[in-house]
């Protein structure tokens, strides 16, 4: 057979692929250089010489492996505490003050619980963390409790030293309760507890506002 022309456009050259044939040379045979075998013999004999992509498969496997791993994860989680609503400072922590939450190992310090007091405001929604509870301070009988301005670095169990700028008068003192530290807040007392026989000129020096508190460095 000769060249067959294109439509539209004469003395083409030959077609790009070769073209199959009828009649002698059997049906679906191949004219050009190509072996004369059957088309779809031959198609499959040259799709089976390429090796399967083995290496890909198993590595999509992999990545879909891994994938599926991660999602499944189970992280090794702990309780942690939590305010479960605002608590003032000085006041003993119970268990239903306390939101327990899910949250990874080794997140934040667990605090010690066993009597636990807030040394100071604790919102709504913030960690328990040991510097926010101190235990009950261990006051010496015959002691008595006395409202007193404190800075917010006075904790409950603090011991302090009150002078009173009028008289001179210096007593030691041990914080009961805490200072509250809001800044939007007025009164900043806590209570602080003195030896009987300076009790009654500390009350006199702190309702005055002569009374100085001082804290150990």
């Amino acid at each position: 057979m000769g060249e067959i022309p294109l439509r539209g456009e004469p003395n083409a050259g030959p077609p790009p692929f070769p073209l199959l044939a009828r009649g002698d040379r059997g049906e679906g045979s191949l004219i050009g250089p190509l072996p004369t075998a059957h088309l779809a013999r031959y198609i499959r004999c040259v799709f089976w010489l390429r090796r399967p992509p083995y290496v890909r498969w198993a590595a999509a496997a992999a990545v879909v492996l891994a994938a599926l791993l991660w999602d499944l994860r189970d992280e090794a989680a702990s309780p942690y505490p939590f305010a479960a609503s605002g608590i003032a400072a000085g006041t003993p922590i119970t268990e239903s003050m306390i939101e327990w939450r899910n949250l990874p190992q080794g997140a934040m310090a667990l605090p010690d619980l066993s009597d636990p007091v807030a040394a100071r405001d604790v919102p709504a929604g913030e960690p328990i963390v040991p510097s926010v509870v101190s235990g009950p301070p261990a006051v010496p009988d015959g002691w008595w409790s006395i409202p007193v301005p404190l800075s917010p670095g006075a904790v409950p169990g603090t011991q302090i030293r009150l002078i009173d700028t009028a008289s001179g008068l210096e007593a030691d003192g041990l914080v009961v309760v805490a200072g509250s530290d809001d800044v939007m807040s007025i009164d900043t007392s806590g209570l602080v507890a003195v030896p009987p026989d300076a009790a009654a000129a500390v009350a006199i020096a702190a309702s005055q506002g002569t009374l100085v508190v001082l804290l150990a460095p």
